[in-house]
């Protein structure tokens, strides 16, 4: 981060990482300066402007990347995914993760249970303090990690496998209850040509409005 005071003709330089992990993020200063420039670094108002900002790109990443997540995910589900293999489904999430990230740049990686995200950038903002014009520079890292269990969703394999199992039951209501057990957060049923129709429970944002996941099995 770089604070420049044209005022004074003093130049300030702070670096600022804002890494962003699983369950908290951090902001860290290196500055250097004299001590009445780092006092003034520390005054509340530069500190809020900080903060402001580091909400905004921790908002914004892990909004985006829970979207493109849920999205990638719906698509690959509807797309006959059980005749695909282990590495082809894991390939297409990634791909479809990074037509889905909004703009932003994603390093992607997924490995049927679990995605994770990794992006870096440099952005500024410009503001006015007491006629002191300041320029904030940040550089950021970011990583997150979504697994499919805390969306209500469930890995390809274990949908298959709890199917191919149930499906051994006596009769619909068996497999029905047997897959209620084995998938509680799907909806299951059965239609008349012995196919299982799974709704997810829950509602997710895609393409701009709450949807439940729907595919065949």
């Amino acid at each position: 981060m770089r604070f420049m005071n044209k005022k004074a003709d003093v130049s300030v330089t702070i670096l600022v990482f804002m890494i962003l992990f699983l369950t908290g993020f951090t902001l860290s200063s290196f500055a250097k300066s004299n001590l009445t420039s780092v006092a003034r670094f520390n005054d509340g108002r530069f500190v809020e402007k900080a903060n402001y900002w580091e909400e905004g790109v921790r908002f914004d990443l892990v909004e985006a990347g829970e979207r493109a997540f849920t999205k990638s995910y719906s698509e690959l589900i509807s797309d006959n995914p059980f005749v695909k293999t282990e590495e082809q489904r894991e390939e297409y999430v990634k791909n479809r993760v990074l037509v889905n990230s909004f703009g932003n740049k994603f390093e992607v990686e997924f490995n049927g249970e679990m995605l994770e995200l990794k992006s870096s950038a440099t952005f500024s903002d410009s503001f006015n303090v007491e006629e002191e014009h300041m320029t904030l520079i940040y550089v950021y890292s970011f990583d997150k990690k979504f697994y499919l269990r805390d969306y209500g969703l469930y890995s390809v394999d274990k949908i298959k496998g709890e199917s191919e199992r149930c499906q051994k039951e006596e009769d619909n209501a068996k497999i029905l209850n047997c897959l209620n057990i084995g998938l509680p957060d799907l909806i299951p049923s059965i239609s008349g040509d012995n196919k299982i129709t799974f709704n997810s429970k829950r509602k997710y944002l895609i393409d701009g409005s709450l949807k439940q996941i729907s595919f065949v099995f």
